[in-house]
C-alpha cells in the first residue's frame, strides 16, 4: 500500500474443527488462509479504542524508526497517517487480528473486503 504497511491478498479456506462438547464431531470452518496459518485470534476494537491503540503503537514504531533508520521516519509518518486515515472512513469494513499471546502492545492485523464480501485482506505495519 505504501512506505507503512503491508498488504496480502488472503484467500477463504474450510479448515475442521472439533466441537467443544468433546463428542469427537467435527465441522467445517471458514477462515482466512493467512489468519489460519499464523494462528491469529480475532479482536476488536471500537473507534475510539482502536485510535487510542494506533496512536500508541504508531508512537513506538516512529521511536524504533527514530533509532535504527532514521532516514524512513517521514515516509513512514505520511504512509501510517494515509492508512489510519483509510481504515476509519470504513472502519465497519475491518476485521482485527492480534496474536495468540494477545499481546496488547502488539501489531494488530486488519483484514478488510468490500462489505458484500467476506473479510480477506489482512494489513500490518512494516518496521
Amino acid at each position: 500500500m505504501n512506505d507503512a504497511v503491508w498488504t496480502t491478498q488472503g484467500k477463504r479456506i474450510s479448515v475442521n474443527s472439533i466441537d467443544a462438547d468433546f463428542s469427537g464431531s467435527s465441522a467445517q470452518e471458514q477462515t482466512i488462509d493467512i489468519v489460519h496459518a499464523h494462528r491469529l485470534m480475532p479482536t476488536s476494537f471500537d473507534e475510539k479504542s482502536y485510535k487510542t491503540y494506533i496512536k500508541g503503537y504508531l508512537k513506538a514504531v516512529k521511536s524504533k524508526l527514530q533509532e535504527t533508520n532514521p532516514e524512513r521516519v517521514e515516509a513512514y509518518e505520511r504512509g501510517a497517517a494515509a492508512l489510519v486515515k483509510k481504515v476509519l472512513a470504513n472502519f465497519e469494513d475491518y476485521t482485527f487480528y492480534t496474536g495468540q499471546s494477545m499481546e496488547p502492545e502488539g501489531m494488530v492485523v486488519l483484514a478488510s473486503s468490500p462489505s458484500d464480501e467476506p473479510r480477506s485482506s489482512p494489513t500490518s505495519a512494516t518496521d
